[in-house]
Order: C-alpha cells, then sequence, then structure tokens
C-alpha cells in the first residue's frame, strides 16, 4: 500500500517517517537513508528527518555528508539556528577548526546558551593553541610571536569551556585537560592549582 498512502498528500509526511522507521526496524540502512532523504526534499522546513539523517552521519563518522546536508539546509534557511549549528560538529570532527570557530561564533550570537556549541568551539581554539610549536629560544622574536598567538587562542577558549564545565560539571572527561592546559598557558595560578585536585 505504499504507493496509494504516499499519493494522500495530507498523510504523506507521516507515511513517508513510517517508512524510514520501518526500513531502520528491519535494518535496511539504504532504504531508510532513501525515505529520510525523500522526507528532507520534500518537507526542508520540517527538523525531524533532518535530524535522524544526520544524526546517522555523525554515528557512523560519515561527517562531509553531516556538514554538506545541515550546509545545503542552512543556505535554505539562512537563519535557521539548528542547520548552521549543525554544521560545527562535523567541522570539528575534519579538523577544519577554524570554519568551525566561524560557525560557532555566528550562532553563538543568536543562541547563548547553546552550551554544546561552546564547547566545540572552546575545543577548537585548544587544538589551534596546541599546533602551535614554540622555538627553543625564549629570546627570539618568534617565540614571543608564537607565545603570543598560544595564549590569544586560550583566552578564547577560556569563556567557552567554562560555560561548558558550569552547565555539565560532572563532564570532566570533556573539559578538564582542556581547562588544566589554558589555566597553564594564561598562568591563572590558583585557578590551576584547583583544576590539579580535580584531575587528580
Amino acid at each position: 500500500y505504499n504507493s496509494l498512502t504516499l499519493n494522500d498528500y495530507s498523510l504523506r509526511k507521516q507515511v513517508i517517517d513510517l517508512l524510514a522507521k520501518t526500513s531502520e526496524c528491519t535494518h535496511d540502512t539504504i532504504q531508510m537513508l532513501k525515505y529520510l532523504k525523500q522526507g528532507i526534499t520534500e518537507y526542508p522546513d520540517d527538523p525531524s528527518f533532518f535530524n535522524k539523517i544526520y544524526d546517522y552521519y555523525i554515528a557512523v563518522q560519515q561527517n562531509d555528508l553531516a556538514y554538506t546536508l545541515a550546509d545545503s539546509l542552512s543556505t535554505i534557511y539562512p537563519d535557521s539556528t539548528l542547520y548552521n549549528a549543525a554544521k560545527v560538529l562535523p567541522l570539528v570532527r575534519m579538523g577544519r577548526y577554524h570554519d568551525a570557530i566561524e560557525v560557532g561564533e555566528q550562532v553563538l550570537k543568536v543562541d547563548t546558551l547553546n552550551t554544546d556549541l561552546h564547547y566545540y568551539v572552546g575545543l577548537s581554539y585548544c587544538v589551534m593553541a596546541d599546533s602551535i610549536k614554540l622555538p627553543t629560544s625564549i629570546n627570539s622574536k618568534s617565540y614571543r610571536t608564537k607565545s603570543k598567538e598560544k595564549k590569544d587562542y586560550y583566552l578564547k577558549a577560556l569563556p567557552h569551556l567554562e560555560q561548558y564545565r558550569n552547565k555539565y560539571p560532572d563532564d570532566v572527561d570533556k573539559w578538564g585537560q582542556m581547562l588544566h592546559d589554558v589555566y597553564w598557558g594564561l598562568n591563572m595560578g590558583k585557578q590551576y592549582d584547583d583544576i590539579l585536585k580535580i584531575l587528580k
């Protein structure tokens, strides 16, 4: 009865969703993705189809597909915090940290309480800080330049990571080591001592 019910446009969206769920239950991934893509194509303003296929791409580490999907929908709906925010995680996973920060910071201007974005932006700044290798001579001009660049990244990471820590104080595995590095890099002695106690 698939073709018959799909032609009933008063029920079409629900039928596509049901077919996708049925395919998932029977472990028919190809059919599931087919129906979810059909749902997104026909109902791009309904986030349910997007959420399901995006979560699938993220779960199986198909980060390029997750990004492309979110990016295509953010082009149609440029003011959507959902579609724009969804671009950040795959960008981080693909190592595109500058892009992740740019998108994340833009979304946070209108969605300041998006805790996951604070985490990913803070993580991106920390990765970029850690990628800076300081010259061996502390008297060299390049040492001062690179040291300042490293500290600037840590300064930018700090409020994002502390926001995430305040929201999820038990997720020490996620914020602990990064805040340890930030506090050390910024010579924040008291905070550094406090986090050492937490990490021990």
